[in-house]
């Protein structure tokens, strides 16, 4: 008997009409690449070690907690093991007391505290001994340049118990936590990763349209939420349409294809004139100009050029290639 071809194998179930056919053979499991049944182990591990985590985190600080995104936003999911999370973030009215709590009980920090300076809006990640899920204390939340955020207070006045089940740790009700994430969705390359408009999509699913509308409006966000929803209803509604983002620097969104370099920086450059008045989004044009301009922390200018030569010449490079030869620079000098 020959050596088992693998190729061949591969090329059966290529050929089957379909998952039940594959079943029906016993080859189904080899049919999911061994990287997503590792990605699958490794989200349903957090799912159940989250809540552990949590109340650990509940044990070792006094006062309010707001868990954002990830698990919080996964609970709404058909399957919360499907919505797939690193860290846990953390909002609270005083987050260096929080943070200093956490070490003082025990909590380990997540990475180097020196990658992470004073400007951003959450302080090193930290984790606990038995759950090494990252958790990230936030000092404020990511927020649109030119917008005023809401204040915790807000957030809490309306806020309810998380459906993970930890109690005295809360998440804002679902109109404003869609907000905030559409927020935080715009703050990042702005239209980019199909999980977080399906995080905001499915927010807004549970929330009144009437009040969506209403905060959108009183927080200035009411043409970033309009936007917002029309590539959601797009993506993932009966919407036929295709909004001008989904024509420009996200048209890889429609099959789910990573974005490009390329596509990136246009998406910086384009995104405020979804987000923004005309006049507004003139005025912020230089800032994201300079954003993709400048060298990234510590790089040298002259690498920078050799980068951004690289990009020109490769305007099609996927974004995961590009981080890799930063990480690649970053880690010979």
């Amino acid at each position: 008997m020959t050596a088992v071809r693998w190729d061949r194998v591969d090329a059966l179930i290529d050929a089957s009409p379909g998952l039940e056919d594959l079943r029906a053979h016993g080859l189904h499991l080899l049919a999911v690449p061994a990287g997503l049944v590792r990605d699958e182990l490794q989200a349903t591990w957090r799912t159940h070690a989250a809540p552990r985590a949590l109340e650990q985190v509940r044990a070792a600080c006094e006062g309010p907690l707001m868990l954002m995104k990830g698990p919080a936003v996964a609970a709404r999911f058909p399957d919360p093991a499907a919505r797939p999370f690193i860290d846990l973030d953390l909002v609270v009215p005083d987050a260096p007391k929080a943070h200093a709590a956490l070490l003082a009980a025990g909590f380990k920090p997540s990475a180097d505290p020196a990658a992470y300076p004073d400007f951003l809006h959450h302080l090193p990640p930290v984790h606990s001994p038995d759950h090494p899920i990252p958790i990230e204390v936030h000092s404020r939340l990511k927020w649109i340049a030119g917008l005023k955020p809401p204040t915790f207070e807000v957030l809490a006045a309306t806020a309810e118990p998380t459906a993970v089940g930890v109690e005295g740790v809360l998440t804002p009700a679902p109109a404003l936590h869609a907000l905030v994430l559409a927020a935080h969705l715009w703050a990042h390359d702005p239209l980019t990763r199909l999980l977080r408009i399906l995080d905001v999509a499915v927010l807004g699913d549970a929330s009144d349209p009437r009040e969506l509308e209403a905060l959108a409006a009183a927080w200035g966000m009411d043409r970033l939420w309009n936007s917002t929803a029309a590539v959601s209803e797009a993506l993932f509604g009966a919407g036929d349409g295709a909004p001008w983002p989904l024509r420009t620097w996200a048209r890889g969104l429609r099959s789910a294809r990573e974005p490009t370099v390329l596509e990136l920086h246009l998406s910086r450059v384009l995104s405020p004139f979804a987000m923004y008045p005309p006049v507004a989004a003139l005025r912020a044009l230089p800032a994201a100009l300079a954003g993709f301009a400048r060298p990234h922390d510590r790089e040298p200018w002259r690498r920078k050029l050799e980068r951004t030569a690289q990009q020109i010449a490769h305007p099609t490079m996927r974004r995961s290639e590009h981080v890799r030869a930063i990480e690649a620079d970053r880690r010979v000098s």
